[in-house]
């Protein structure tokens, strides 16, 4: 990060982004159906009609939470983004936006075949609708539950005992933490989110729980204090310790070593896009109120430099894009855009996501009106 903290206002900074994007949400949402919005302002190929892209409404929920702009929305709009993501859930418990599915058949057969990976074709296939659709139904669920809100049917509990859970995480990828303990982190959310449902936690939740993170443990640097297995990267290491820190935080428990987090994120650099930006803040931010103080001047100086860094993400139309330069192509596999230089939905939701992070380990976020969520 190259931008100097004491270049920028963060009061100041907060505010022209809060008024900004405010307006972009509302453009983005003009003349549509309440509760849909457009994914980016031109060459948008994303839905906005029909039964199709409640992952683009999660996405502005979020940024308009994150602001917070949520409780001066219209009660007809937020009724419209609450029933709309609702719709998609079926009696299984899991989100499936056909549109989303048909949309990454495509994308990946194409991408495969491009790389002549004919053989694997249908597997990479199937593997990337299974990812798709649990991402999506932890987003939808957790969306909901950012509201007080919460889906019609309990959420799919397929490594619903210990034995499956712990066999499932040893058959990750640790060597790409980001997705490992994105996986991981499946397994504790949607649980918490059952058991927050019916009342509270069972002893099976907690049997999971210790299962989950014993397991997870055997993947995690005891030096550093992050997860990942030979040959991650720094960046996989930050994004992968802002997934099992988020599945800490589901669990309601302790993490390890909050302290060498710190120092480990401290020391190494982020990624360059709006999941980059957030990630290391929201690690930074998680860890460092389970060890108050520790290196607490240098995490505020980190604070106010991501609020500088966050601004090279700002677009002209109002909102902000995931990448420094162009807005994501992406939702999923399934393309949603040509990447141009304009604000999208998902640059939206994790930068303001980021902002408020930086506001709060700063002291200013509840004063300024701003919310963070969990991932």
């Amino acid at each position: 990060m190259k931008t100097a903290g004491a270049a920028i206002d963060p009061v100041n900074a907060a505010v022209s982004i809060k008024e900004s994007v405010k307006l972009w949400l509302e453009e983005m949402g003009e003349g549509l159906s309440p509760g849909r919005f457009r994914f980016c302002k031109t060459r948008n190929f994303a839905p906005t009609d029909g039964k199709r892209g409640q992952g683009i409404t999660c996405y502005a929920l979020k940024s308009a939470w994150h602001i917070g702009a949520w409780d001066d929305w219209p009660s007809e709009v937020k009724d419209g983004c609450a029933e709309f993501i609702k719709a998609f859930q079926t009696p299984g418990g899991y989100f499936v936006d056909e549109w989303l599915l048909r949309r990454t058949d495509i994308c990946v057969r194409l991408s495969m075949a491009k790389r002549r990976r004919f053989r694997r074709m249908s597997a990479g296939v199937q593997d990337a609708k299974e990812r798709a659709v649990i991402a999506d139904t932890r987003q939808s669920a957790a969306t909901l539950t950012l509201i007080g809100d919460r889906p019609r049917h309990p959420l799919p509990t397929e490594w619903g005992n210990e034995g499956d859970a712990r066999e499932y995480i040893r058959s990750l990828d640790w060597s790409e933490p980001w997705g490992a303990a994105s996986r991981a982190g499946h397994i504790v959310a949607l649980a918490a989110m059952n058991a927050d449902a019916r009342g509270g936690l069972a002893a099976s939740d907690a049997r999971l729980f210790d299962a989950v993170f014993e397991e997870t443990d055997r993947f995690r640097d005891e030096k550093t204090g992050v997860w990942g297995g030979g040959g991650a990267s720094p960046v996989q290491r930050i994004n992968g310790a802002m997934k099992m820190l988020g599945a800490y935080d589901w669990a309601n428990r302790p993490m390890p070593h909050p302290d060498r987090i710190i120092d480990y994120a401290l020391g190494e650099q982020g990624g360059e896009d709006g999941c980059g930006a957030l990630d290391k803040l929201y690690v930074l931010l998680t860890a460092g109120a389970e060890a108050p103080g520790h290196r607490a001047a240098d995490i505020e100086l980190f604070a106010l430099d991501a609020l500088a860094d966050i601004g090279s993400y700002r677009r002209a139309d109002g909102g902000f894009s995931f990448y420094r330069s162009r807005a994501t192509r992406w939702y999923y596999e399934a393309i949603v855009g040509l990447g141009e230089k304009q604000s999208d939905m998902h640059g939206a939701a994790m930068l303001t996501w980021a902002c408020a992070a930086a506001l709060d380990l700063l002291g200013l976020r509840e004063e300024l009106g701003w919310r963070t969520s969990k991932p």
